[in-house]
């Protein structure tokens, strides 16, 4: 992965700003509106979401109204998605807590790449999240609730041996979430469940 200072440079991103950055999709049920509410209380904090097509773009830059520290950059290329990965200090998952897929049923790529980068994350608390990372992995929130969502960016982006911890911990368990790994595991609980009968 490119580092946190060339990711910047080639996003045209500031290098010194505390950056907070999403990346997925924009369906309601991913909770990025509670982001842009949390980020119009942190105005000195740059956001980017990368992510998103036509309309969901449009209904959230209509949200976000202008605001100067928020960029909507809408979808990318699978490729580029590592670069604004790299360039954030901090990322997030603002899952709601409803429709069920949400809270219960969805296992987000992002989690894992933001692991394998070793990129401290900020989480809605939710059972779906919760069975992928443990608690020094994130700094887990209440769902839908933007004033705790800023609250915990604020905290963690003034705690750099905090992330320095996440960071560590988050690195030391990519290996076990690599598409090799996983297979496995699938493959393991198929014959499991195979020989039971």
């Amino acid at each position: 992965p490119p580092s946190r200072a060339a990711a910047r440079a080639a996003l045209s991103l500031p290098q010194q700003a505390a950056l907070v950055v999403y990346t997925g999709g924009l369906l309601e049920w991913k909770g990025v509106d509670v982001l842009v509410d949390a980020a119009r209380e942190l105005g000195d904090v740059l956001f980017v979401i990368a992510g998103g097509m036509g309309a969901d773009v449009e209904r959230l830059r209509a949200r976000a109204g202008g605001m100067p520290n928020l960029r909507i950059e809408g979808f990318q290329a699978p490729e580029r998605v590592p670069l604004y990965l790299a360039a954030g200090d901090l990322a997030v998952v603002p899952n709601r807590a409803r429709p069920a897929i949400s809270a219960r049923y969805t296992s987000p790529l992002k989690l894992f790449e933001c692991m394998a980068l070793g990129l401290p994350m900020v989480v809605s608390d939710l059972p779906a999240l919760r069975d992928c990372l443990a608690e020094q992995e994130a700094r887990f929130v209440p769902a839908e609730d933007a004033r705790a969502l800023a609250a915990a960016l604020r905290e963690l982006l003034a705690d750099a041996p905090a992330r320095e911890r996440m960071r560590a911990r988050l690195l030391a368990r990519a290996a076990e979430h690599t598409w090799d790994a996983r297979a496995a595991r699938l493959v393991r609980w198929m014959r499991e469940r195979a020989s039971a009968t």
